[in-house]
C-alpha cells in the first residue's frame, strides 16, 4: 500500500518524517521551523498516507526553507569567523538566530582596520560583555562599533 503511494507520489517520499513515542502529547503534527512531520509510533498506514496527502507539500516547502536558511546561518558563521580570524565564534544561549545573524552582519561590516582587534578571540554572543575563565570573550549581540 505504501510502496504504491511512494510509485505514484514519488515527491512525498522526500518528505521529512520523525516518528515519536506513542506517549507523545500531539501524535501527529507539523514541526513548522524544520518542516518536520512528527508521527506516533502507532501511526497507521492509511494515516501515514493521508497526513502525507494533506501536508506532504507543505512539510517539504518548510524543509526546504531552514536547509537553506540554515546553510545561510552557517556561512555567515564562516565569513564572520575568516574576516576577522577568530578562532572560535558560538551563540550563547540567551540568544536567539536573528540576534545571532545581526551580530554577524556587523561584524562582517566592520572596517578592515578594526578587525585587527578580534584577531584569534573566541567569542561568544550573548545578552552582555564578559571575559571567562576559558579564554573566551562574551560580546553582546547588539554591540555597536563608535567610528
Amino acid at each position: 500500500m505504501i510502496k504504491d503511494f511512494f510509485e505514484k507520489h514519488p515527491q512525498k517520499a522526500k518528505v521529512p518524517i520523525r516518528v515519536q513515542p506513542k506517549y507523545h502529547r500531539n501524535p501527529y503534527s507539523l514541526n513548522k521551523k524544520m518542516g518536520v512531520l512528527c508521527l506516533s509510533v502507532e501511526c497507521t498506514a492509511d494515516k501515514l498516507i493521508s497526513l502525507l496527502m494533506s501536508r506532504g507539500d507543505q512539510a517539504w516547502h518548510l524543509h526546504t526553507q531552514f536547509l537553506k536558511d540554515s546553510r545561510g546561518e552557517d556561512e555567515l558563521l564562516l565569513e564572520t569567523k575568516r574576516k576577522l580570524k577568530l578562532s572560535g565564534l558560538r551563540k550563547g544561549n540567551e540568544v536567539n538566530d536573528v540576534q545571532m545573524k545581526d551580530c554577524c552582519q556587523r561584524f562582517v561590516r566592520l572596517p578592515s582596520n578594526q578587525r585587527y582587534v578580534f584577531e584569534g578571540m573566541k567569542l561568544v554572543v550573548c545578552d552582555g560583555y564578559e571575559v571567562l575563565d576559558a579564554g573566551e570573550i562574551r560580546i553582546k549581540w547588539n554591540w555597536s562599533s563608535s567610528t
